[in-house]
């Protein structure tokens, strides 16, 4: 679904930035943050429709940040910009993967050293690192195996589940 209408508008009522104000309701009257309280502030301060102040994971199926007020989308930027945000997926793979490359297998400590959000005393836990630059930009994401199981969908007869830790966002990533 689109988020918004393209330029030459072809999508029409169908995008999400249509439907919001549909399914959401109002948010309360309540103080902004960046005002003196005043009720024209407070008013002011409530977007006449819900914006989409972020998306996560463009190319895929992933998770649309809605803001109702000024101050919402002001925050939620600003945790975005300075990566307050903390992201963990999971994936579920065809096939069994291979064993881990031990070049590119870090401990918790290590990735929580390179700023990703892992617990650094669990030391049992190793991660696997990618690391990839495009358009002058790293894009860097540890991962790790949680378990394998059988399906008779799978190429190789087997499905794997993996969590993965972004600490950059990257388009391409």
């Amino acid at each position: 679904v689109a988020i918004y209408n393209g330029r030459e508008g072809g999508h029409g009522r169908n995008t999400i930035r249509y439907a919001l104000p549909h399914v959401l309701k109002p948010p309360k009257q309540q103080k902004s943050i960046h005002s003196n309280g005043g009720a024209d502030a407070k008013a002011r301060n409530v977007l006449k429709r819900p914006v989409a102040c972020h998306r996560l994971d463009m190319p895929t199926s992933g998770v649309l940040v809605v803001a109702k007020t000024y101050d919402a989308v002001v925050d939620v930027t600003r945790q975005f910009e300075h990566r307050i945000v903390r992201k963990t997926y999971a994936a579920i793979l065809n096939g069994r993967l291979e064993e881990s490359i031990e070049e590119n297998t870090i401990s918790s400590q290590e990735a929580y050293d390179l700023g990703v959000d892992v617990d650094p005393s669990d030391s049992k836990v190793r991660w696997q690192v990618i690391r990839d630059v495009q358009e002058g930009k790293e894009a860097l994401t540890v991962w790790r195996t949680l378990r394998s199981c059988r399906s008779t969908k799978a190429a190789d007869g087997f499905v794997t589940l993996v969590e993965l830790k972004p600490k950059t966002g990257r388009k391409h990533q």
